[in-house]
């Protein structure tokens, strides 16, 4: 499971590198790239306000948790502007990261 966040200024050639890297990851599998298209928004209506913006933001995060949750690498396609967005998604894969501590050397610094 990976998570690769594109972001750019509008016609920058994200999607193109989206592709290419959809392309390269897909011989391993379960490689979703999940972009305004894909959720069959249309890109000039999804920003024409905040409120559209809003919600565009929302639907993207939402494919993108429902992605992770099923153990898949995801590429974000979007021009993920808002640096607090950009932490939101982040912050959404760290939840399905698996930290592990082996107890014995836990309980041996404790001791000393």
């Amino acid at each position: 499971m990976a998570l690769v966040v594109i972001c750019g200024i509008p016609a920058a050639g994200k999607s193109k590198i989206g592709q290419a890297i959809k392309h390269t990851l897909e011989e391993k599998g379960g490689v979703v790239l999940i972009d305004e298209p894909s959720l069959h928004l249309e890109r000039q209506l999804s920003y024409r306000d905040a409120t559209a913006e809003k919600r565009t933001r929302g639907q993207l995060k939402a494919a993108v948790d429902r992605a992770l949750a099923k153990g898949r690498t995801v590429i974000l396609d979007s021009l993920n502007s808002i640096k607090g967005y950009r932490y939101e998604i982040c912050l959404c894969f760290a939840s399905y990261l698996m930290h592990r501590t082996k107890q014995p050397p836990c309980r041996l610094f404790a001791q000393a």
